[in-house]
């Protein structure tokens, strides 16, 4: 078990970052300045909502909905570890799979490409030392290759390739996903028009790489050529972690 010093998370006095993932200051400027009258209510913005459990910032910094996540799942941690002996490790990987891994995929694509990942993976690296039993003194990445994990990183682009797989070739995937990507069609006749790829949209900021219309092609046209065709969701999801997995251990 580790101490209680060890157990103190110190990503949550990191302050937001002011970097060009967030919207300008003349930008939110404006949003602050406007207001929305339904009846007799004046509705004003607010700096924070929540949404389906998902944090938004004014800012659209992903950041809080990292911490917030990040503070759920290390809260069931830490009951797991004061339980931990008492636990086979089998019981152990279906408690943390259940009550932490849980919260640290849902909605997780939403910090895709953003700092705020470092908050995520240090919980999950706490989960996977307090299922192997192992001190913080030892490298993390062959711990988290013994239980086959992917890092959180490699999770998120897990799953924003799965989504792009559904939207491709599932003909009841959601229309406003199928409306931004496109398949690449080149102007004359070349072999690459059979590789699948999508085309890549124009982007100018950090924050525009981050969004799906984005973040989607940059990652599908990443696999190879077989991988893209394989014809069953289910097919394509187990071979696309073993080669996620390859490519990280």
């Amino acid at each position: 078990m580790e101490t209680e010093q060890q157990n103190k998370l110190p990503f949550l006095d990191i302050a937001v970052d002011n970097s060009n993932n967030q919207l300008t200051t003349q930008q939110l400027r404006k949003i602050g300045e406007c207001s929305l009258t339904v009846g007799d209510q004046s509705i004003c913005p607010v700096p924070q909502v929540k949404n389906l459990g998902v944090v938004f910032r004014s800012s659209m910094s992903p950041e809080s909905q990292a911490l917030t996540a990040a503070r759920s799942a290390t809260f069931h941690l830490r009951r797991i570890g004061k339980i931990r002996r008492y636990l086979d490790i089998d019981t152990t990987k279906l408690l943390v799979q259940s009550y932490v891994i849980s919260r640290l995929d849902y909605c997780n694509s939403l910090v895709s490409g953003a700092a705020a990942i470092q908050h995520l993976q240090f919980v999950q690296n706490r989960a996977a030392r307090i299922i192997t039993r192992t001190k913080c003194q030892e490298h993390i990445t062959p711990v988290l290759r013994s239980l086959h994990w992917l890092p959180v990183k490699r999770r998120i682009q897990y799953k924003i390739i799965c989504i792009t797989y559904s939207t491709l070739y599932d003909i009841n995937s959601p229309a406003y996903l199928k409306d931004i990507i496109e398949i690449y069609r080149p102007t004359r006749v070349l072999r690459s028009e059979k590789r699948g790829s999508l085309k890549m949209p124009a982007t100018k900021t950090s924050m525009g790489d981050r969004a799906f219309s984005a973040a989607a092609p940059a990652l599908w046209n990443s696999l190879p050529v077989e991988l893209r065709s394989v014809s069953s969701l289910e097919a394509f999801r187990s071979q696309l972690k073993t080669h996620l997995f390859l490519a990280t251990y």
